[in-house]
């Protein structure tokens, strides 16, 4: 403890079983929290216990560093980023338009630090442009993303539209609420018909590319032959030529030495 700076956490969960209980003690604080200033429209996050199972396997990945979300509601998702990864920040987009909104910021705020817990208050599609757009210039990216904004197909589109350039090769994008159709579940289902129908073409431009280079070969190997065979006959050419020019000398040899005689 004499080398903990202050405001710093003194204990920080190590394993996946201590990361899933420090979880869900914060839980139970943010929806205290919850209740406590916002009793008429209390409900407990609505992330579930398998949902965020499968997230913090997700951002315990070596490479994952920053994680993007779209819809923090009570914090319930993002305080289980940060409590399962020490090494990542969290970029939140909400309206912050609940009672609870403001408190639960202030109490990530104290328990993450600011250097961890980025927050942009607002409609997404007027706060995310600017942040990509940034994140683009500065040459950085999201290596985990949650859609769990609006739920409309409009909604879910557009943040997902909008945080596509900041994905890179290794990006996981998770979507909340697929259930709701129209709505994410749409969105989704477009994107990985889209995602298939883009393979198919790729998978047909690449078997195009092949024969276009089978083809290019034969006729590299036939000009190929073909030169060969002009050298040989210029070889042929040479030899004759040599041949002719020392029957030449021969003759020229011959007439010499009758003349000489």
């Amino acid at each position: 403890l004499d080398h903990v700076r202050l405001g710093s956490p003194r204990f920080v969960p190590t394993g996946e079983p201590e990361v899933l209980k420090s979880i869900f003690a914060t839980w139970n604080l943010l929806d205290a929290f919850m209740y406590q200033h916002d009793a008429n429209r209390y409900q407990t996050g609505y992330l579930r216990e398998i949902q965020v199972r499968r997230m913090v396997q997700l951002v315990r990945a070596p490479h994952v560093k920053t994680y993007c979300e779209v819809g923090m509601n009570g914090g319930h998702s993002v305080s289980a980023m940060l409590l399962a990864n020490q090494n990542v920040t969290a970029h939140v987009f909400d309206l912050f338009k609940w009672k609870y909104s403001t408190p639960v910021v202030s109490l990530l705020n104290m328990t993450f630090s600011p250097e961890r817990f980025d927050v942009h208050a607002g409609y997404s599609w007027n706060t995310l442009p600017d942040f990509v757009k940034r994140f683009r210039r500065e040459g950085r990216t999201c290596d985990l993303i949650l859609v769990d904004g609006g739920h409309s197909a409009r909604a879910a589109r557009s943040d997902i539209t909008m945080l596509a350039p900041l994905a890179n090769a290794r990006t996981k994008l998770i979507v909340d609420d697929i259930g709701v159709n129209p709505g994410p579940g749409s969105v989704l289902k477009k994107l990985n018909e889209t995602y298939e129908e883009e393979q198919l073409t790729l998978q047909a431009r690449e078997k195009a590319l092949t024969a276009d280079k089978a083809a290019f070969a034969d006729r590299v190997n036939a000009l190929e032959a073909a030169v060969a065979a002009a050298d040989a006959k210029v070889e042929a050419a040479a030899a004759a030529h040599a041949s002719v020019g020392a029957q030449l000398r021969e003759k020229e040899l011959t007439v010499a030495q009758l003349e000489g005689d």
